[in-house]
C-alpha cells in the first residue's frame, strides 16, 4: 500500500510538471505526451509478467456489484477506448448489455502484494470470456482504480467480500527432480544411484532397472518367467521438469529365471529359460537432429539374445518333459509423445512399430544329456497404439490403448495400460491384453488374455 502511494505521488509530480510544460508550450502533441507519462509511470513498478500465470484471478459475476462498479465508470467519465473519450451512445449500449446481466468482469491481483492490477469489464455471451477483448480500455494500476470507484469498493474488491469465482492457477510441486529417484513398480522398477553433468546444464543418470517380461510381445512376466533387469544410463540434453522428456536412455541386462505367482494363469505348455542371454533396451529422439520440431519423436528399441542352450541338468528335472523357450525377440517403435492437449486431461501420443520372436519346442529326456530342440516357430506382430498422459500436477496419469497384430497367423491382441499416481508418490500400475483370432490348440505356449497390476511407490528429488 505504502508503495502504491509513494508511486502515485512521484508520478503526480511528474504529470504536472509535463502538464505545466503543455500549458505554455506552443504546438505541444498531448497524445505524444500522456503515452511519455503512462510509459514513465509504468517503469515506475517492477515488471512481474513472467508470473501472469501464477498471479491471483478472479471473476465477479454478482449483477448488482458488476452495476455499481460500471456506473462508477460513468459517473467519473472513465469509460475510454483507446485512451479516448467515448459518446453517449456507446455508454448506452454497454450500459444495455449490463441490463441484460452479460457483463462480467476480470480481475488480476500483483504478485508480490494486495494490490489489483488489472480490471476489465468483458461481455459473458462471448466464447471463453476469461481471455477475451475487453469492452473498453482496461485499468492496470490500482491507485487510478481506487479514484475511479472509490476506497469502499476498491477494498471490497481486494478483501473478496462477495460472490465471485477464482480462476487462479494452481501449481502443485510435482516435478521430476535428479538427484535421486527410486521407483518401486514391480512391473518396472528403476532406482537411480548416480547422477553427473559435463556443463552444468546436462545430466547423465545412472539406474538400476527391472522388467517382467515384455509386453512388445505380449508375455507378461508369469507367461515368460524372466526377469529383465540391468544397468541403464539416461542422457538429458537439457534438463527438463518432465522425465519423459530425455535425449536418450540405454539399458543393457539379462533375463533371470522367476517363480510363478499363479499357476492357473500359465499356458497349457509352460515356458522355460533355455539359455544365457543379452537383453537391450533404447530409446532416443533421434528425430531431433533432422528438426527441433520432431524433438518428442522417438525411436525405441528392444531385444533379447540368447546366447547358448543349457544342458540337461541346468534345468533339475530328472522326468521326460516337453516345453516351450523364446531364444530372442526384437521389437522396433516410432513414438511421439506431447503432440496436442486432450481437453486438459493429458498430452496425446501413439506409436507403430514391429516385433518378431522365435520360439523352440524342447524335450528333456533323462537318457540323453542335451536337451532336443524339436521344433522352432516364431510370432511377428504389427503395433500399433494411441494414448494419452499428463506427468506434471497433483494427479498423474498414462492411458494407452494398444492392439498388435500377426498378418501370418491372422492373430492379434488388444488391451490397455493405464497407471496413475497423486504427486508422484503414490499410485497404480494396470495392464489387460486379450485376443482376437487365438487357438489355444495352435499355440499352447500363450493365454488368450492378461491381465498384470502392481502398485507404485516413488521417492524423488
Amino acid at each position: 500500500m505504502g508503495y502504491c502511494n509513494m508511486r502515485s505521488l512521484f508520478t503526480f509530480f511528474i504529470a504536472s510538471v509535463l502538464l505545466q510544460t503543455i500549458t505554455f508550450a506552443q504546438k505541444v502533441d498531448t497524445v505524444s505526451v500522456l503515452k511519455d507519462l503512462k510509459g514513465i509511470y509504468s517503469n515506475l513498478e517492477y515488471n512481474t509478467i513472467a508470473f501472469n500465470d501464477l498471479k491471483n484471478k478472479w471473476v465477479v459475476s454478482d449483477p448488482d456489484l458488476v452495476r455499481e462498479l460500471f456506473n462508477r465508470f460513468v459517473v467519473n467519465k472513465a469509460i475510454r477506448v483507446n485512451g479516448k473519450n467515448v459518446n453517449m451512445q456507446f455508454i448506452l449500449d454497454r450500459t444495455q448489455e449490463i441490463f441484460d446481466g452479460s457483463v462480467i468482469v476480470n480481475l488480476r491481483k500483483r504478485y508480490y502484494d494486495n494490490q489489483i492490477e488489472y480490471f476489465a469489464f468483458v461481455s459473458l455471451n462471448k466464447k471463453d470470456s476469461l481471455y477475451n477483448k475487453p469492452l473498453f480500455d482496461i485499468v492496470d494500476d490500482g491507485f487510478y482504480l481506487r479514484s475511479i470507484i472509490g476506497d469502499r469498493l476498491y477494498e471490497k474488491l481486494q478483501k473478496q467480500t462477495y460472490f465471485f469465482s477464482n480462476v487462479t492457477k494452481d501449481e502443485f510441486n510435482s516435478k521430476t527432480g535428479y538427484y535421486f529417484d527410486i521407483n518401486l513398480n514391480l512391473l518396472n522398477p528403476e532406482i537411480m544411484f548416480w547422477s553427473t553433468t559435463s556443463n552444468a546444464k546436462n545430466k547423465y543418470l545412472v539406474s538400476v532397472f527391472g522388467q517382467w517380461g515384455s509386453d512388445a510381445i505380449y508375455y507378461p512376466g508369469w507367461t515368460f518367467k524372466q526377469y529383465f533387469g540391468g544397468l541403464q544410463l539416461t542422457y538429458y540434453k537439457e534438463l527438463q521438469p518432465y522425465s519423459r522428456e530425455y535425449s536418450y536412455k540405454l539399458g543393457l541386462g539379462t533375463g533371470i529365471n522367476t517363480s510363478v505367482p499363479y499357476t492357473s494363469s500359465l499356458p497349457k505348455k509352460p515356458f522355460f529359460k533355455s539359455g544365457d542371454n543379452v537383453f537391450i533396451k533404447l530409446s532416443a529422439a533421434s528425430f531431433s537432429f533432422v528438426s527441433d520440431k520432431l524433438k518428442n519423436v522417438y525411436f525405441d528399441f528392444e531385444g533379447m539374445y540368447s546366447m547358448n542352450e543349457y544342458q540337461k541338468h541346468d534345468f533339475g528335472i530328472n522326468k521326460k518333459t516337453g516345453f516351450y523357450s523364446v531364444r530372442n525377440f526384437v521389437s522396433i517403435k516410432i513414438k511421439a509423445i506431447n503432440l496436442f492437449n486432450i481437453a486438459d486431461l493429458g498430452m496425446f501420443e501413439t506409436y507403430f512399430g514391429f516385433s518378431f520372436n522365435d520360439i523352440s519346442k524342447y524335450q528333456i529326456n533323462p537318457t540323453q544329456y542335451k536337451i532336443i530342440n524339436l521344433e522352432k516357430f516364431n510370432d511377428k506382430f504389427v503395433n500399433f497404439g494411441i494414448g494419452e498422459s499428463k506427468t506434471g500436477g497433483l494427479i498423474q496419469h498414462k492411458l494407452q490403448v494398444i492392439t498388435g497384430y500377426n498378418p501370418t497367423d491372422a492373430f492379434g491382441y488388444y488391451g490397455v495400460k493405464f497407471s496413475i499416481k497423486i504427486s508422484g508418490i503414490i499410485g497404480l500400475d494396470v495392464r489387460y491384453y486379450n485376443s482376437f483370432g487365438f487357438d489355444d490348440i495352435k499355440y499352447p505356449w500363450r493365454k488368450d488374455s492378461y491381465l498384470v497390476f502392481s502398485p507404485i511407490i516413488r521417492i524423488n528429488y
